[in-house]
């Protein structure tokens, strides 16, 4: 857990597998993913009508129960 907690963008591979194993563990929002001068963002998709939207975690209420996935 303090791996998770101290480098959670080089786990990023990590958690997006354990999502896809089960999605009910976090917050989800439909948005259109943006890059500006080097900078990404995303503006909500219900705001922003005929752009294509993707779906991205917006929280994950509790990463040790995520963790628990793959606990044998």
């Amino acid at each position: 857990m303090k791996a998770v907690e101290l480098k959670e963008k080089a786990l990023h591979d990590t958690v997006a597998a354990l999502l896809a194993i089960n999605p009910s563990k976090a917050l989800w929002e439909e948005v259109i993913p943006y890059r500006t001068r080097g900078e990404w963002g995303s503006w909500k998709a219900k705001e922003n009508p005929g752009k294509s939207p993707s779906l991205i975690t917006t929280f994950i209420p509790d990463l040790k129960d995520l963790w628990m996935l793959i606990k044998p």
